[in-house]
């Protein structure tokens, strides 16, 4: 009777992966172009400004369930009464933080000598209240397996806050336009998340009985908590270091190569960590389906970011404009480092569905030690110093965290870095293809533009296809699977 079970989860968790991947992409290819053009209405200065202000609104969003949402998706079961516990405690998180920001905006302003970002923090706080009426309802729709819905209304959120930043950035709103678009998309997904669920709790602020729902939340949120230090400390580096210009192109530099990183980890988190918390107890299957996880999002990320990657040069002429074209080398030192960071999604999604939360804490940990070191190092060569430290401090820690963690999903690590490495090199042999081809292209006499944008994905995109068809048939024949 279990092995119906176990099938009906799978076939859920890629359901499931689906319908929010089409989502995100369908609503990515009208942002990606809403962003492309807002990028061309504003300035590194506008980007600059927006990258400080939200270090600490981010810092402080990590907070605003306390990790609740995780542990009520994380249990197998819900006892009489808990939601309304959680709900208590996700107001009083979120009331303190907004207290909090209000009462930082001015420090973080003197920090970065830039006063400018002060009422810009004070406005987006108004996304705590909204955020404090999400966590329930989007942690219900997730332990229903409900994806479908929540795809539609993540659809929505993103349609509408990249509508409202580029009719303000037309209006000449500047970082504004940013800021509002914030707060647009948080407002659309907390009404649509709630209408979508149809579940209501009134709020309890008895929390006896909480002790290991909050014990997983906390080590939750801890572990978020390191992972917005490590991931943001490359912009308090530069933007302390380097200048809000210098930061600028960063920040859009970063955008554009975490763009896709953004939507397929987002997936991979939420599906992924429902799928093994219902597979907790069966290490074989966790085994299985963790291996064939890793195998669907390096077929997908390493052509994807290693294309980005070859192409970066002709994205930023052809696209962004001259402007930016300080942007071209930190968008494809930056690229490189994004499959890595992808599948190590994965594997933290395993790690936490298994109820493992402490030894991803540890992970975590590892990684804020080694990455903002390599930050301090790589700023005194410059952005490009800060670009190269993400590449090899982010391996070296995912090497680390690999050799831990794979023996408490029972898997083989010979296993799992061939599996990488195969990837890794067809993924690279398309990257020297591409440039070759850019050579003959140049050669040609043909000058730079969307004609020639266009042909070298068209050979990056054959030439990987070629190699999956040819050495990673097994693989490619579960992604177009998945897709169709």
């Amino acid at each position: 009777m279990a092995e119906p079970a176990k099938d009906s989860v799978g076939k859920r968790v890629i359901s499931g992966f689906r319908w929010l991947a089409m989502a995100r992409l369908a609503g990515q290819a009208g942002t990606w172009v809403v962003t492309l053009v807002v990028i061309r209405l504003l300035t590194p200065d506008d980007y600059g400004l927006m990258a400080m202000a939200t270090i600490v609104i981010g810092f402080f969003a990590l907070l605003e369930e306390f990790g609740m949402g995780a542990a009520i998706t994380q249990r197998s079961e819900l006892p009489d009464g808990l939601v309304s516990k959680v709900f208590g405690v996700v107001i009083l998180v979120n009331s303190t933080a907004a207290v909090l920001l209000l009462l930082l905006a001015h420090p973080m302003a003197a920090f970065f000598d830039e006063p400018r970002i002060t009422p810009i923090i004070w406005v987006l706080t108004l996304r705590f209240p909204l955020l404090t009426m999400l966590t329930i309802p989007q942690a219900m729709l997730d332990r229903r397996m409900q994806f479908k819905r929540k795809a539609m209304v993540i659809f929505v959120a993103m349609i509408t806050g990249s509508v409202i930043s580029l009719i303000l950035a037309l209006s000449g709103a500047g970082v504004w336009s940013l800021v509002y678009s914030s707060i647009g998309a948080t407002l659309v997904r907390t009404i649509g998340m709630n209408l979508a669920a149809r579940h209501f709790e009134w709020p309890s602020f008895s929390f006896k009985g909480m002790r290991e729902v909050v014990t997983f939340g906390g080590q939750v949120t801890v572990m978020r908590v390191l992972w917005y230090v490590y991931s943001k400390a490359d912009v308090f580096v530069i933007g302390r270091l380097l200048g809000k210009e210098v930061l600028g192109l960063y920040a859009v530099a970063m955008q554009l190569a975490s763009l896709p990183m953004k939507k397929l980890a987002a997936n991979v988190n939420e599906v992924g960590f429902v799928g093994f918390s219902r597979l907790q107890d069966d290490k074989a299957e966790i085994a299985r389906q963790f291996m064939r996880a890793t195998e669907l999002v390096a077929i997908f990320s390493f052509p994807v970011f290693f294309g980005i990657s070859t192409i970066a040069p002709e994205i930023v002429t052809v696209i962004l404009g001259p402007e930016w074209i300080g942007a071209i080398v930190p968008l494809q030192l930056l690229s490189l480092s994004c499959p890595l960071r992808m599948i190590n999604q994965v594997l933290n999604s395993a790690l936490l569905g298994i109820g493992k939360a402490d030894v991803a804490l540890v992970n975590t940990g590892l990684t804020t030690v080694i990455l903002p070191a390599s930050f301090l190092f790589g700023a005194q060569y410059g952005l490009v110093g800060v670009c190269w430290a993400w590449i090899i401090g982010f391996t070296l820690c995912f090497a680390a965290i690999a050799y831990r963690s794979l023996p408490l999903l029972h898997v083989s690590r010979a296993q799992y870095v061939k599996l990488i490495l195969a990837f890794a090199a067809s993924a690279g042999t398309m990257w020297i293809a591409v440039s070759l081809a850019r050579q003959a292209v140049t050669y040609s006499g043909t000058p730079p533009g969307v004609y020639s944008l266009a042909a070298l994905i068209a050979v990056g995109a054959g030439v990987f296809g070629l190699i999956a068809l040819t050495l990673h048939r097994s693989s490619a024949a579960l992604a177009l699977k998945m897709v169709r």
